[in-house]
């Protein structure tokens, strides 16, 4: 649990940076920040209040674990996830309680690398073909502008993947710039108590790169 270890959003960063360096250069070294996962009971996992030092909105895609990733354990992070990382009204709503309620310092919208949602909205974009079903359409809608961007950005050859890339990094940003408009985010931030970044999750590497703050 958080044990009040991150109390800034700095702090807070400092914590997943570390986090993940165990992950992908020393694995060996995971240790859930400190706790030997296998060696709690899961009655001790859940005991007391809710502590995260950090709210992620995540993409849903099964390679993408925020926990694994960041070498943190049960409780630790405020996971929300979506096709995409995409800001939805519940997925706002996930974030603006962990503010007010949980009091988290940090929040990260997480991208990563050959994400299907993006690419599933490129082929759409390129291509004219609707997806299979009607959900499946309306939750790429979103992705439509980052995708947009990224292929106006890229006029000479470039490949798929890395247009696909592009676009995922976009739509952090953009996603952010949504976050923003919150009245709820807003009032946060003017009081200096949550800081807001993005972040691109490499599959084949497990590095995570950090963007700039908000």
């Amino acid at each position: 649990m958080n044990n009040g270890l991150a109390s800034s959003a700095r702090d807070a960063l400092e914590l997943l940076f570390q986090g993940n360096t165990r992950f992908f250069k020393r694995p060996d070294s995971v240790n859930g920040n400190g706790h030997d996962f296998f060696k709690v009971k899961p009655a001790e996992l859940v005991s007391g209040d809710q502590m995260p030092f950090c709210a992620i909105l995540s993409c849903s895609d099964s390679h993408v674990a925020p926990e694994l990733m960041f070498d943190q354990i049960v409780g630790d992070l405020f996971v929300i996830r979506t096709p995409g990382n995409h800001a939805s009204m519940p997925a706002l709503a996930s974030i603006e309680y962990a503010l007010l309620e949980l009091k988290v310092p940090l929040i990260i919208v997480l991208g990563h690398s050959c994400c299907g949602a993006i690419q599933a909205t490129l082929d759409r974009e390129l291509t004219g073909v609707e997806l299979p079903t009607q959900n499946l359409n309306l939750s790429v809608d979103a992705l439509i502008p980052a995708v947009r961007n990224a292929v106006k950005s890229n006029q000479a050859e470039i490949e798929k993947e890395d247009l696909v890339n592009d676009a995922v990094r976009l739509h952090v940003e953009q996603t952010i710039d949504s976050l923003l408009e919150s009245p709820v985010i807003k009032k946060v931030r003017e009081r200096n108590e949550v800081g807001i970044i993005g972040a691109f999750y490499n599959l084949n590497s497990g590095d995570v790169e950090f963007s700039r703050w908000h």
